[in-house]
């Protein structure tokens, strides 16, 4: 590994960023939050990102000051849909998921040997393990080994249970012996990797998205209305979460929700809300924007999200909508999983299922917490509170 960034000059040097998940466009409801990640590291080195391309993407290499390079994967462009609209995992349910996999994991294997003898590269950052941390341990595998090869760090961003599949095991202990640090993006997982590697893993959670920042606190908040903002696939518990409101369609009159984000399961969970007569109190925007996102959660007084157990043992990680919702001042109520109870904190509510959630809701249990409190706990995530020059040295 070569010196430590705090032994040298930064201005002179790069840290690569690699990752999946990337706004394609102006307005896209991507999570932006590489962006803003790569924004914080401008300030003290050069920084370039690379992800996979899309049909969608916008081809400027340049975002918000941020070198950006959307490589190519597959032959033909308009088919590069692998990564976007509900996230990789949800894409490998289908064939033509299945098929894009290799040739990703073939592309991302030839940026890293690129990068790994880029002498201009300092710090190569990875983001999620799996596809970008299993190319890279390919890449590094390929190589010989080199003491002037850059500083390596992979991020985990998705939470995970100790009981997880032997081939899982055995694949992430391939991949993490591959790099010189880890970090985690929530303090549930963290135990579990220094126990099993017998080394320190960092923490670096998600921050506050800045266009979400700049949005003033709502004046007033309506307590009927309820809000929930993610992927539309198995692990958010949305059809959970409708199933038990259809249980309670009487008692829940008075109240309606708003469902906002893609994936996989928009179609199934639509025509759920069809035939079990919801209509008139739950609605989907299957593809919405960052604009009708930020009106929605302005609006709302509560924010529900819903989450489960993936049967691999993988949890929700973070929760970086409930952060927003946080800082429009909406009441949060989360899932007992993964890294949301530590988004909340003491501010929010914490329950075991979606059952539960509207139950305490209609009893009474669950009151609204003042909105200038929910935006105070939002902003310890802010990117101005992390020393992000730390991570490196």
């Amino acid at each position: 590994m070569g010196p430590p960034l705090g032994a040298i000059d930064l201005l002179h040097q790069m840290i690569a960023v690699v990752a999946s998940t990337f706004p394609r466009f102006a307005g896209d409801s991507e999570p932006g939050f590489i962006l803003d990640f790569a924004r914080e590291l401008s300030r003290f080195s050069k920084v370039k990102v690379f992800v996979p391309n899309h049909p969608l993407s916008n081809d400027s290499t340049d975002w918000a000051g941020v070198p950006v390079e959307r490589f190519r994967y597959f032959p033909i462009r308009s088919q590069e849909t692998l990564c976007g609209d509900g996230g990789i995992p949800a894409k490998l349910t289908t064939r033509k998921g299945k098929l894009l996999l290799p040739f990703l994991i073939l592309a991302e294997l030839a940026l890293f040997v690129r990068l790994l003898r880029d002498r201009q590269v300092r710090v190569i950052h990875v983001h999620w393990i799996l596809p970008q941390g299993l190319s890279f341990a390919l890449a590094k595998a390929l190589l010989p080994r080199d003491p002037q090869a850059p500083m390596t760090l992979l991020s985990f961003h998705s939470g995970r249970d100790e009981k997880v599949s032997r081939f899982y095991l055995w694949l992430e202990k391939c991949i993490v012996r591959s790099f010189d640090r880890i970090t985690v993006n929530n303090e549930k997982t963290r135990p579990i990797l220094e126990k099993l590697y017998v080394k320190p893993i960092g923490y670096l959670s998600m921050g506050l998205p800045k266009d979400a920042e700049a949005i003033a606190l709502p004046l007033r908040k309506d307590y009927r209305l309820i809000a929930s903002v993610g992927r539309l696939v198995a692990v958010k518990g949305y059809l959970e979460l409708l199933r038990e409101w259809a249980k309670r369609k009487e008692a829940l009159k008075d109240y309606s929700l708003i469902l906002l984000g893609k994936g996989q399961l928009a179609e199934e969970i639509q025509a759920f809300i069809q035939t079990q007569c919801l209509a008139s109190q739950v609605r989907l925007h299957a593809n919405p924007s960052r604009e009708l996102i930020f009106q929605t959660l302005s609006e709302a007084g509560y924010y529900l999200q819903p989450s489960l157990v993936s049967p691999t043992g993988h949890t929700e990680g973070f929760g970086l909508s409930v952060v927003e919702a946080l800082h429009l001042g909406c009441t949060a109520v989360v899932s007992a999983v993964g890294g949301l109870p530590e988004v909340v904190g003491d501010v929010g509510y914490v329950c075991a299922n979606a059952g539960e959630m509207l139950d305490r809701l209609l009893d009474g249990s669950i009151q609204p917490v003042g909105p200038a409190q929910c935006r105070e706990r939002a902003h310890r995530f802010a990117w101005g509170s992390k020393n992000l020059q730390e991570l490196y040295s």
